[in-house]
């Protein structure tokens, strides 16, 4: 297998200090909320993907292991101690033990997973599934799938603020949509051309959404000063 490579980057004056090999086409990084570890999700080029596990004080790959086809994102648990992974190819979560690194369980999604986010208390995680334009609810505790919320066409990113209101991209068709916790719509925003992903602002003020055709970053004020 040929390798693919991390850089580490000193924020402070954005110098590379290292080269970390990981496994194929490295598709996105995530880091525990204790500082402590890194998470590289790699699709691959054959059947099976592979998480990377990086110890960040000694910038290093220390293990890996193999998910499901095509692991698209992740994310931790506010205890770091559990991963979060969807695979785009197999429709499958990925519950990930990161002290043993082993699989906890797998559970069914929605077609086409691509995105997850966590509720503010840990305790529920919700995947967008592009490819059955909908949000899998997973409740966190007994692990196990709760609902499914019908939403636009091609859901690809979701992202939760500190109240728990939710902010889905919906990429087919070009919208914004914020939802409340027991998932009543609040609002749809039209966005550039393709949006793929939003993010909160650590502050949970603002709203950022990126749209691929257009090359730009869209921002939206969620709160009021």
């Amino acid at each position: 297998m040929r390798n693919g490579l991390i850089k580490v980057i000193d924020a402070r004056n954005y110098e590379i200090l290292d080269d970390i090999k990981v496994g194929d086409m490295p598709s996105n990084i995530v880091i525990s909320p204790n500082g402590s570890e890194a998470f590289v999700t790699n699709y691959g080029r054959g059947a099976i993907g592979r998480i990377d596990f990086i110890d960040i004080a000694s910038q290093r790959d220390v293990d890996d292991l193999r998910v499901g086809v095509r692991p698209m994102a992740a994310v931790v648990s506010p205890q770091s101690d559990r991963l979060f992974v969807v695979c785009g190819g197999s429709n499958e979560l990925y519950v990930i033990d990161t002290r043993a690194r082993e699989v906890i369980t797998q559970l069914p999604t929605g077609l086409a997973p691509d995105g997850l986010a966590l509720s503010p208390d840990g305790n529920t995680l919700y995947i967008s599934n592009s490819g059955s334009n909908d949000i899998s609810v997973v409740d966190l505790i007994d692990l196990k799938e709760t609902r499914r919320v019908k939403v636009g066409s091609k859901p690809f990113s979701i992202a939760v603020s500190s109240n728990g209101t939710i902010f889905v991209v919906e990429t087919g068709d070009n919208t914004l949509s914020v939802y409340s916790p027991a998932w009543e719509k609040l609002t749809s925003i039209k966005v550039g051309k393709h949006p793929i992903d939003v993010e909160i602002s650590a502050d949970g003020r603002w709203a950022y959404v990126t749209a691929e055709q257009d090359n730009r970053v869209f921002v939206y004020q969620i709160t009021q000063d």
